[in-house]
């Protein structure tokens, strides 16, 4: 027999053998017998008991917890320690509720602490610092067993002495820096400061309670210093916000921003004590701002000095457009009104001056355009005040031109005068290709061109006639006789008088042998209008053109009740008196010859009073176009 403190464990093992095709083949069962010793047992778990009830440190509740689970795992609980256990249960669950409120609180108050690492919290290390002295923090072990351990009081301790190692060196510096920031929220500054005290008091800070009182009270005394020291600090944030200033800004918003800035600056260091830290922040990040505003304005400024100094150092038409450039950019850039005017009639002189330079280049290709330009801008600049050497640019300009139309003159003469044809081809090919003359040929060069023209023309008559009498010789007396009447009607019908290049036949002299009137003034002066325009034209080029000249001189003749035929003004006519204007310009004569002295009138209004000359033209078109 075995002793009543001992019992046995029969343990059956069953072990199953599967075929290789998965099924049970057979079935073997084994029985063991173990031997337990039930006081040994109960001895356990009764000393695991007892550590429960005795122990009053929470931290090791879940080790205790632990160890009664894994015990109940492993042995069965004697029957007769089944209340025991339920006390020991009831305990452990005390204990853990307790350390869950400890973890919380601790948690809570830790927090604080990482504010004031994190941001140099003052306030939440304040805050910290009480809780550690709260009675609430030890409340959770009202009641229990359980007490606060010379571990937790280490803990609790050491964390005193960090927040306050923190805390202490900056405490007064930042009692100083609490401050009202509205008239609307001195209420809560007032609820603030008050608590602020106690917790000082609460944790003897003695001096700095009396600190935060003398503060609160200085704070609220002056209202509208408040009030003032509210809108300089909204106004520095207003400030702040705004988009910095770039190249973009225009000038007199830079002024007005360096002006405000200088402003709060100003505010700032006279509310320097009140607001402290604050004020030194503010006052730094202003002071950047301000430095750049005044960058900007000194690099426009410069801009502005520049052009003065470019103007008085002008010495040719590459610097006057590069100071009109400049000037048109800083007249871009907003700047006051007072110093816009001022640039802009520095522009608009500049641009006078480069215009009439562009005139006279524009008459590069007419000499006697030229001319009238150059003696015109001469005369005009001649008592201009410009603070540059207005006449030295100008001169230049022409001496160019001139020693351009010079070159151009000396190469058409060493092509055309130079050169001597010989034969009758020659001679035709080189009247031909003189028919029209270059504009920029020279009055010296026009003369000696008609010089040879003559004895060109002459040689060519002189030919034409041996030619004549050549092909007469060759003729029996009865053609002879034929020829000589045919010859000699020709010569006296008055509808064909002798046509010949240079006679003195003149408009007026030849209109007698038609039925259509005059030419006047407006009508010469719309023909030489057009010329002018088209002085290279070629007679297929031309009809185009002469259509609406056509059509309007016709009905011009019909509002003013000018007698006309079937060929009044037409394309032919028209294109015959552009000859005659061609020969008057250029001394040259094609068939019809001769200059009248209404075109000659007409003329001499566009070389010498081209405002007039223009202003009948446009008249004449608006009344009869």
């Amino acid at each position: 027999m075995f002793s009543s403190r001992l019992s046995f464990l029969i343990l059956y093992h069953v072990h199953d053998n599967f075929s290789s095709a998965g099924l049970v083949s057979r079935v073997h069962y084994k029985t063991s017998i173990k031997r337990i010793n039930a006081g040994a047992v109960a001895e356990q778990f009764i000393h695991l008991f007892n550590r429960i009830e005795s122990n009053q440190d929470v931290m090791q509740v879940p080790t205790l917890k632990d160890e009664l689970d894994a015990l109940l795992k492993v042995e069965n609980l004697p029957s007769e320690l089944r209340a025991q256990n339920q006390l020991s249960e009831q305990k452990l669950m005390e204990g853990r509720r307790i350390k869950e409120r400890w973890d919380g609180t601790m948690e809570t108050i830790l927090l604080k602490y990482d504010q004031l690492l994190a941001h140099h919290d003052i306030y939440s290390g304040l805050i910290a610092l009480q809780s550690f002295n709260s009675p609430t923090l030890h409340s959770c072990f009202a009641g229990s067993t359980y007490t606060i351990t010379d571990c937790f009081k280490q803990e609790i301790q050491a964390y005193r002495l960090k927040i306050s190692k923190i805390i202490n060196p900056l405490l007064s510096a930042w009692i100083a820096e609490q401050r009202c920031s509205s008239v609307e929220k001195i209420s809560d500054y007032r609820k603030h400061m008050r608590r602020l005290q106690s917790i000082l008091t609460d944790l003897n800070y003695t001096a700095e309670s009396e600190q935060a009182e003398a503060k609160c009270r200085i704070e609220l005394e002056n209202k509208e210093a408040l009030l003032e020291r509210q809108t300089l600090l909204s106004n520095c944030k207003t400030f702040l916000n705004r988009e910095e200033c770039s190249n973009k800004t225009p000038y007199t918003t830079l002024l007005h921003r360096q002006h405000e800035c200088e402003l709060l600056l100003g505010g700032l260091s006279k509310h320097s004590k009140t607001l402290g830290e604050e004020a030194d922040r503010l006052s730094s990040r202003l002071i950047d701002r301000l430095d750049t505003i005044q960058a900007l304005i000194k690099n426009i400024k410069q801009q502005m000095n520049d052009i003065w100094d470019d103007l008085y150092a002008i010495e040719n038409l590459d610097a006057v457009k590069s100071l009109i450039s400049s000037i048109q950019s800083v007249c871009q850039l907003g700047i006051e009104e007072t110093d816009l005017a001022d640039y802009k009639a520095l522009e608009s002189a500049l641009q006078s001056f480069l215009d009439a330079t562009n005139d006279i280049v524009e008459c590069r290709a007419d000499r006697d355009l030229f001319e009238i330009s150059k003696q015109k801008y001469l005369a005009l600049f001649e008592s201009a005040d410009y603070d540059f050497d207005v006449m030295s640019i100008l001169k230049s300009v022409i001496a160019s031109i001139e020693t351009e139309l010079n070159t151009k003159d000396k190469q058409w003469c060493n092509r055309y005068l130079d050169s001597i044809p010989t034969t009758r081809s020659e001679m035709m090919k080189w009247v031909d290709s003189t028919e029209v003359l270059p504009n920029y040929l020279s009055a010296e060069t026009k003369a000696s061109y008609q010089l040879k023209l003559k004895q060109v023309s002459a040689e060519i008559h002189k030919a034409e006639v041996e030619f004549v009498v050549f092909r007469f010789q060759r003729l029996d007396s009865n053609q002879m006789q034929q020829c000589y009447q045919a010859l000699t009607e020709i010569m006296q019908t008055p509808e064909n008088p002798p046509n010949i290049a240079g006679s003195d036949i003149s408009q007026e002299e030849s209109s007698s042998h038609s039925n259509n009137a005059s030419w006047d003034i407006e009508e010469w002066v719309v023909l030489i209008d057009l010329y002018y325009k088209n002085p290279m034209y070629t007679r297929k080029e031309l009809e185009v053109t002469l259509i609406p000249y056509s059509n309007m001189l016709i009905h011009r003749a019909e509002i003013l009740n000018i007698p006309t035929s079937p060929t009044y003004r037409n394309i032919n006519g028209l294109f015959m008196q552009m000859d005659r204007i061609k020969y008057s310009i250029t001394n040259r004569g094609t068939a019809f010859s001769g200059t009248s002295k209404t075109q000659e009138i007409a003329m001499d209004l566009y070389h010498n009073d081209i405002e007039k000359f223009n202003q009948i033209r446009d008249l004449c078109w608006e009344k009869f176009g």
